[in-house]
């Protein structure tokens, strides 16, 4: 960042923002600091005050004694109150005790600020456990503590997939959108305006469009990952936007397939990551892997294996079964950029689901790794799911079955690449010409 300030000339500006911000610490850390000595100076207050309490008690009974007046007759009481009789010795205990109250007290407030900050923080989590995520899980969840009582013995599976949907669905992958509109809140613009269009089931569909054209917002629309939502959705004839025919967790698990322009690995095994719930042989992911060129991607010294206890298998070059025991650091960070997405690729062929959206699944590739997972998406997957790409190099896209450009929310062009290439004035001419997609 830094190089980015001096070349706009902004250095200034960044150190007046960085003063404004230490300025604001100082301001709270000089509060902080106020309030620890006006809680300290009043608790040696009350301290001090303990210890001369106490020595007044101890010099009582021998002022009443040696008065000899009317109040003498109360210094039998006053010995007593001191351990009776027991002198200088009781006394200079009380005061070393009250001594020692300043210190006490100032550790009971920190037990109770402790206390009220483990209390906020149960508070939070309290709240954060009642927070619905989404309509359709807050349905679910309704609706299953609603029946708790009579569907105790059912299967989560039998409320997840609704039983009035058809037994085969979904079976091709045929996509329809309908006067589709869409924003991201309530209070915001629309995204997507009034989008009408048909997919025939397994073709390959490319979507182009300046930055902000609403590329990205296609797939956001699909996978109901916005609340405001307009216009209607099909599957395979089936309403998708419906929670009551399709669940979302189903969905987004068994139905379509999402490739993000950054690839979201979790920590553990390759196979993990391709399979979590182990529903799938070895053998199957070791073909999908081989299938999306893994193998050949991957080397020994292009994997920094191991850890810590020397006991993380290591990348033979005599047989691929370590490819799945192959650890995924934190973040993938011991895979480059293009194995990780050959890696969400693989999952995709794993899970045959009936559409898979790519959102520039490609563009932090180079050419050469790009045209290996094109070559891949084009051939890979055996149950020929219909495909959205959404792409900012013309040339990822160029050899769909169909292409749809964007612009402003709305759906300006859609045809074939020749038809659109020999159409004057298209907007899709324009951008092979240019030969950029524009990302969103």
């Amino acid at each position: 960042g830094a190089e980015t300030y001096r070349a706009f000339g902004c250095v200034d500006r960044l150190i007046a923002k960085q003063v404004t911000r230490i300025d604001c610490y100082s301001r709270a850390f000089f509060l902080g600091q106020l309030l620890n000595r006006w809680l300290s100076v009043r608790l040696d207050l009350i301290g001090a005050s303990l210890v001369g309490v106490a020595s007044l008690l101890a010099l009582v009974p021998i002022i009443l004694t040696k008065s000899g007046g009317p109040m003498a007759d109360t210094s039998p009481w006053m010995s007593w109150l001191f351990g009776g009789g027991g002198g200088a010795a009781t006394a200079g205990l009380a005061i070393s005790q009250c001594m020692t109250v300043t210190t006490l007290l100032g550790f009971l407030v920190m037990l109770g600020s402790q206390m009220e900050i483990t209390v906020v923080a149960a508070e939070r989590l309290l709240e954060y456990a009642d927070v619905k995520s989404e309509e359709e899980e807050h349905r679910l969840a309704a609706m299953i503590m609603d029946n708790k009582q009579e569907e105790e013995e059912e299967d989560l599976s039998a409320v997840v997939v609704s039983s009035s949907l058809p037994e085969a669905w979904p079976h091709s992958g045929k996509l329809r959108f309908r006067n589709v509109g869409m924003r991201y809140r309530a209070t915001m613009p629309r995204v997507l305006n009034d989008v009408s269009f048909d997919v025939p089931a397994g073709a390959r569909v490319g979507i182009c469009g300046r930055t902000g054209s609403g590329k990205s917002s296609l797939l956001v629309r699909l996978l109901r990952l916005a609340d405001v939502n307009e216009g209607v959705v099909e599957l395979d004839g089936v309403n998708i936007d419906d929670e009551h025919l399709v669940k979302l967790g189903y969905l987004r698990s068994r139905v379509i397939s999402l490739i993000p322009q950054e690839s979201i690995l979790f920590s553990g095994t390759v196979r993990r990551n391709l399979d979590p719930e182990g529903l799938h042989d070895d053998a199957i992911l070791l073909e999908v892997l081989q299938k999306v060129q893994f193998t050949n991607a991957i080397a020994p010294d292009s994997w920094r294996g191991g850890g810590s206890d020397g006991d993380y298998p290591a990348l033979s070059s005599s047989t691929t079964q370590n490819l799945l025991d192959l650890v995924v650091f934190d973040n993938a960070g011991n895979f480059s950029l293009g194995m990780k997405q050959l890696i969400c690729i693989a999952r995709a062929l794993v899970r045959k689901c009936v559409v898979v959206a790519l959102d520039e699944a490609t563009s932090a590739c180079d050419a050469s790794t790009d045209e290996a997972i094109q070559h891949v998406i084009r051939t890979g997957f055996d149950n020929n799911p219909t495909k959205l790409i959404v792409a900012h190099r013309i040339a990822t896209i160029s050899d769909s079955d169909l292409i749809f450009v964007m612009d402003q929310g709305r759906l300006v062009e859609s045809g074939t690449p020749h038809e659109l290439v020999a159409t004057s004035n298209s907007m899709y001419k324009q951008l092979v010409e240019k030969g950029e997609g524009g990302r969103e």
